[in-house]
């Protein structure tokens, strides 16, 4: 459990620092890391939501995805891009 919120919140935190620092492919890499960086936590923090309820850890890896876009956005307003 432990693992998997770990690895939820070091997603946030790389969409933070990818929306600051990368200025090319910046929109590639934040998808990317929320992508690798949810289903690593769903599996490892919550593999029987992701074996039994599918459609629900969909829902999840959603939800986690939008709130990666606004902590990317974040990101981006401390860079001066708005």
């Amino acid at each position: 459990m432990i693992v998997g919120a770990l690895f939820f919140v070091f997603g946030l935190g790389a969409c933070y620092v990818i929306g600051r620092h990368l200025t090319r492919y910046a929109d590639i890499a934040q998808g990317g890391a929320v992508g690798v960086c949810g289903v690593a936590g769903l599996i490892f923090g919550l593999p029987a939501l992701w074996a039994d309820q599918f459609l629900w850890s969909l829902g999840l890896l959603f939800v986690y995805g939008v709130v990666g876009s606004f902590v990317f956005r974040q990101g981006r307003k401390a860079r001066g891009i708005a």
